[in-house]
């Protein structure tokens, strides 16, 4: 069994404001915005937690 680093108290924060960020954006559109919508919207803000994911 492999053992997992935990997250840094950075990258903790920066995944909490991301996962915010969607929560928020999925309750603004009434719960129908879909994953390519989210990606646009989160590709604008660039949260730290994404910049690996998205360059």
């Amino acid at each position: 069994m492999s053992k997992r680093r935990k997250f840094s108290a950075e990258c903790q924060l920066d995944n909490e404001r991301l996962l915010s960020r969607i929560r928020e954006l999925h309750e603004d559109s009434r719960c129908v915005l879909g994953a390519g919508k989210m990606r646009e919207d989160l590709v604008k803000v660039r949260p730290p937690a994404l910049i690996a994911w998205l360059d």
